[in-house]
C-alpha cells in the first residue's frame, strides 16, 4: 500500500511539474510543441522533453515523443526516446447499428468521410496571456468545415472550457459539424488509429474520477495515455460517447478503436493526449497462505530429521 502510495504521489508530482514551452511552425501542415522541464538544481539543463508533432499531411495526426534526459545523464550519444506513439484520427463512418449494440460492426457502414484524402487548411496557430499564463491554441480544420481539432497546451496547468489541462498533457477539442449524412437515424464513428516505432503495450481502462476511459500506453519502465470523456455535447446535449475494443488494422497493420457519437449536426468531444514519464513496475503481491504452509512443511522435516539423528544416537 505505501508503494502505491509513492507512485500516486509521484505521477501527481509530475503532472504538476512546469514546463518551458516553444510552438515550432515547420511548414502548411505541420507543427511541433516541444515541452521541457527544467533541472531544478542546474537550471541551464533539462530533466526531461516532451514533444508533440501535429500534421494534415494524412489525416489528423498526433505523434508524441518522450525523452528521459536525466536518465541518460551527460553522454549525449545515450540519449534515447523512452516513448513513442501515434493517435491518427483517420475517418469518420456514418453506420446502421443493426444489432442494436451502440458499437460500429463490421458491415454497417453507411458512407464514410475519409481524413486521410481530406483536404485542410493551413493550421492555425495561436497564443493568449490568461491570468499570466501562456496558453498556445492550435488548430486544425478541413476545407469544407467538417472536422475540426482545437490543441490546448500551457507550460502550467490551466482549466480551458471547464477541464483541467495539465503541462505533461494537451487537450484536444473535436468538432464535427454538418456531416453528409445519408440517413437520419445513423450513428458516427470515429476510426482511431493507434501506432508506434517502439515496442509498446497498450490497454483500454476507464477511469471512474473523471468519466473518462483511456489507452493507456507503456514502453518499458515509462507510459503514456490517449483518453478522452464519456460524453459529447450532440447538438448542445450531453450524450453518452462509447468506443470499440483495441483491434488490429488488417490494412493498416497498426492498431484502430472507434468512438462512438449519436447523429446530430454539432459534435463536441474532447480527447487528451499525454504522458506519465517513468512509472513504477508492477508490485509483486505476496502469498502468505503459500509461505505459512511452506514454513511448517520446512519446520516438520526439520523436526523430523533432528529425531531421526537422535535415534541413531541412541543406539
Amino acid at each position: 500500500p505505501e508503494e502505491n502510495e509513492k507512485v500516486v504521489e509521484e505521477e501527481e508530482e509530475f503532472e504538476k511539474e512546469e514546463r518551458e514551452v516553444e510552438v515550432k511552425e515547420i511548414g502548411e501542415d505541420e507543427i511541433e510543441i516541444e515541452a521541457k522541464n527544467p533541472d531544478e538544481e542546474h537550471p541551464e539543463e533539462d530533466e526531461d522533453e516532451q514533444r508533440l508533432k501535429i500534421s494534415t499531411e494524412e489525416g489528423a495526426k498526433f505523434e508524441l515523443e518522450y525523452e528521459d534526459l536525466l536518465a541518460a545523464g551527460e553522454n549525449e550519444e545515450g540519449r534515447e526516446v523512452e516513448l513513442e506513439y501515434e493517435v491518427e484520427f483517420d475517418a469518420i463512418i456514418e453506420f446502421a447499428d443493426n444489432n442494436g449494440n451502440g458499437l460500429y460492426d463490421e458491415g454497417e457502414e453507411i458512407y464514410e468521410y475519409d481524413l486521410e484524402d481530406a483536404s485542410f487548411d493551413p493550421i492555425q496557430n495561436t497564443s493568449e496571456n490568461v491570468s499570466g499564463v501562456t496558453v498556445y491554441t492550435i488548430t486544425m480544420q478541413t476545407s469544407d468545415g467538417v472536422f475540426k481539432a482545437i490543441v490546448h497546451t500551457s507550460g502550467k496547468p490551466i482549466t480551458v472550457n471547464g477541464e483541467n489541462v495539465t503541462p505533461n498533457e494537451v487537450k484536444i477539442d473535436i468538432e464535427i459539424t454538418n456531416f453528409p449524412y445519408q440517413e437520419n437515424n445513423s450513428k458516427l464513428a470515429l476510426k482511431t488509429e493507434l501506432d508506434s516505432e517502439l515496442e509498446v503495450e497498450e490497454e483500454k481502462r476507464e477511469i471512474e474520477e473523471t468519466d473518462e476511459e483511456e489507452v493507456q500506453v507503456t514502453s518499458g519502465n515509462y507510459g503514456g495515455f490517449f483518453s478522452w470523456k464519456k460524453t459529447a455535447l450532440v447538438d448542445g446535449v450531453s450524450k453518452p460517447v462509447k468506443s470499440t475494443n483495441i483491434s488490429d488494422d488488417p490494412e493498416e497493420g497498426d492498431r484502430e478503436l472507434y468512438l462512438i457519437y449519436e447523429h446530430g449536426n454539432k459534435i463536441v468531444h474532447d480527447p487528451k493526449i499525454g504522458v506519465r514519464g517513468a512509472i513504477a513496475g508492477p508490485i509483486a503481491e505476496i502469498n502468505w497462505t503459500t509461505v505459512i504452509v511452506a514454513a511448517i512443511v520446512a519446520a516438520l522435516v526439520s523436526i523430523g530429521v533432528t529425531s531421526l539423528m537422535l535415534k541413531r544416537k541412541s543406539y
